[in-house]
């Protein structure tokens, strides 16, 4: 028996590529930006164990959004290559989570510079994202 094609739904990433959905995303994106950005005056190597939890979670919202609305453009152009506003909503979106990423970039940097004590005290209190943190730490060398 033949698999029956349906149209696929995008709607477990976004309801629409426009409305409050979206817009609410993009609001909570500039303000977990804001508040990180705001934390850059505590990053120094004595920082404690809890703002540094504070920040991980900033990031890992700012992923999660970034994960929301960078992918639904592309999968809304795959299903038609000729759809302008799919391609416009692509290149908002792009310009909108490239601006964060420069924005946040410092986080990176600073932890690749923490010494390996630091780094390893901070990495004691961190379970969930340890793997992301260690995998940085390797780029140290590089940066």
């Amino acid at each position: 028996m033949p698999y029956p094609q349906t149209r696929w739904s995008l709607a477990a990433i976004l309801p629409a590529p426009a409305g409050a959905e979206v817009d609410r995303l993009v609001e909570e994106l500039e303000t977990t930006t804001a508040a990180l950005e705001a934390m850059r005056p505590v990053l120094s190597p004595d920082i404690t164990g809890q703002d540094f939890a504070k920040a991980l979670a900033h990031l890992e919202t700012i992923a999660q959004i970034a994960s929301r609305l960078g992918s639904y453009g592309p999968l809304w152009f795959a299903e038609d290559t000729q759809n302008q506003d799919a391609l416009a909503f692509m290149g908002r979106m792009d310009e909108l989570l490239a601006e964060a990423q420069n924005r946040t970039l410092f986080f990176n940097l600073w932890w690749k510079e923490l010494d390996e004590q630091n780094a390893a005290r901070l990495l004691a209190s961190a379970d969930d994202p340890r793997y992301y943190l260690e995998k940085e730490r390797l780029f140290k060398a590089h940066t």
